[in-house]
């Protein structure tokens, strides 16, 4: 009996070392489980690409939380040293509205540059270009009502008088000229006066020849 004891040792010796390395690969990959489980997932693209959810703050116009809005806000810098951040859709409505082209904190002038920079935003992030137009368009209009009311009040008298024969003639046809009319007229006026006059003085030599 010892001596099949004997015989049999080494057969229970090989198989409880299979059996420790059937399990070694499970047990490693349990451990790399844990692993996996502990460490924090990797942000997403999507989540990275949101950066203004970290923005503190609020917009201006609407008192939204900046990182409540949906879409990417518009920067919108007060002056040279801070940063300002509005709903691109909203700022734009705002601004065509009220014609009133001020930073709605600084009071700062919006230029045109500002308002093409908002125009390309809100053809990239809002898919809205009409709307961008349409901003450009009402800056160009504003612009151009500030420069008439700086004129002299008969430089603006002549400027809708000017308007006005346009609209009588129709859009297409342009409206005679007054300021070139008048130019012509007395342009002809004082054509026949200086024949008129040297005529007279055709007669005075004539005149002065008779003396002679």
């Amino acid at each position: 009996r010892s001596r099949a004891r004997n015989m049999l040792r080494p057969t229970h010796e090989l198989a409880r070392r299979c059996e420790a390395q059937a399990h070694t690969p499970l047990r490693a990959h349990h451990r790399d489980n844990e692993h996996r489980r502990m460490d924090p997932a990797p942000p997403t693209r999507k989540k990275a690409s949101q950066w203004w959810h970290r923005l503190k703050g609020e917009d201006l116009i609407t008192l939204q939380p900046l990182r409540t809005l949906r879409l990417e806000p518009f920067e919108l810098r007060p002056d040279d040293t801070h940063k300002t951040y509005f709903n691109a859709m909203t700022l734009s409505q705002y601004l065509i509205a009220s014609k009133n082209f001020h930073h709605p904190s600084s009071r700062r002038p919006i230029t045109r540059d500002d308002c093409t920079k908002l125009s390309e935003h809100l053809a990239r992030v809002h898919k809205n270009k009409k709307q961008g137009d349409a901003l450009l368009t009402a800056y160009d209009e504003r612009m151009e009502e500030l420069r008439l009311q700086a004129l002299p009040r008969t430089a603006q008298n002549a400027i809708l008088a000017s308007e006005l024969q346009r609209s009588i003639y129709g859009l297409g046809t342009p409206a005679p000229d007054a300021a070139v009319e008048a130019e012509a007229s007395g342009a002809r006026g004082g054509g026949r006066g200086r024949r008129r006059g040297d005529g007279g003085r055709g007669d005075g030599r004539r005149g002065d020849g008779g003396r002679g």
